[in-house]
Parts: structure tokens; sequence; C-alpha cells
């Protein structure tokens, strides 16, 4: 009988320490998450390492292939070819659209939910290339504004917490 309940005790332990850094990584992946949105608000809707920039989509000009809210990884670069989604300065902001058409150093983007093509832009007004999508910030943007799911994340701390109080009494 003591055998089984030290067998259970164990099992218990393994499981706490499972659930335990599991939520652990998921709650470093939250807070570099929320440190990036507060980078994003901060900078103006961009944040870099190296030649790598983060921006946040501002508008639906490019649905369905990139959402409002949507966080893209731009490469600078200097290489572009049609069919490319470039980031450009438009004035004091940026514009992340497709790359339709280049007639020597006359380049021409559009919206891929816009009706018309763009003003004509050069080369070197072109800031980079999107090479990839970070729609798992975007998932989780969403679930981080959700109050539900805020509120089943507190839960689940004072439920961990609780076990391992309770587990910590039990060992002494």
């Amino acid at each position: 009988m003591k055998k089984n309940i030290n067998n259970k005790k164990s099992s218990l332990k393994i499981i706490l320490k499972i659930a335990d850094i599991i939520f652990t990584t998921v709650l470093i992946i939250f807070i570099l998450f929320l440190l990036t949105l507060v980078l994003l608000k901060k900078e103006g809707n961009t944040i870099h390492i190296g030649d790598y920039y983060i921006f946040k989509v501002a508008t639906g000009s490019m649905y369905p292939t990139l959402k409002i809210d949507d966080l893209v990884l731009v490469k600078k670069t200097d290489n572009y070819k049609v069919n490319d989604i470039v980031t450009y300065y438009e004035g004091t902001k940026f514009v992340t659209h497709r790359l339709i058409s280049i007639n020597g150093d006359v380049y021409i983007t559009k919206g891929d939910h816009n009706n018309v093509e763009d003003d004509p832009i050069k080369k070197e007004e072109i800031f980079g290339k999107v090479i990839l999508n970070l729609v798992f910030f975007r998932i989780l943007y969403e679930l981080c504004i959700n109050p539900f799911f805020m509120t089943l994340i507190v839960l689940i701390v004072i439920f961990i917490n609780v076990i391992k109080r309770k587990d910590n009494k039990y060992a002494k």
C-alpha cells in the first residue's frame, strides 16, 4: 500500500515537472511577444535585428495574403523580382505591397486587395522584401487581447502554484 502511494506521488511530481516546463516555455514566449508588441508601438511599427525588420501590417490592402495586425519579417536587399512582396517608403510611412512590374529603374506595386496600381517608385525607395509572415505572433496577439484567454492563464498559474505548495507540504 505504501509503495502504491509513493508511486502516485512520484507520478504526480513528474506530471507537475512537465507541466511546469511547458508552462514556463509558454510564459517566456508570451513575454517575448509582449516585448515585441511594446517595441513595435514604441519604434513606429518596426523593430530590427541586423538586416531583418519586423513590421506590423496596418491596413487590409494585402488581404488575404496579409491581414491587419499581421507581423511580417522584412529583409533589406537589393534583389527584387516581380511577385515579391516589398516594403517601401511612401512619404513618412511604410507600405507593404506586391511588386507587379519592373521596367528598368521603375517599379510598380499593388496591394492584393486593391483595384489600382500604386504610383511608380524607384528601387532606392524600396526598403526590403517580405520573407516571412509571422502568423504565430498574430494568433498570439489575438489570444493576448482576449479576456477569456488571459483569465485562463491566470487560473493556470494559480492552479500550478496551489498544487506545487500541496506537493511540497506532503514531501516534508
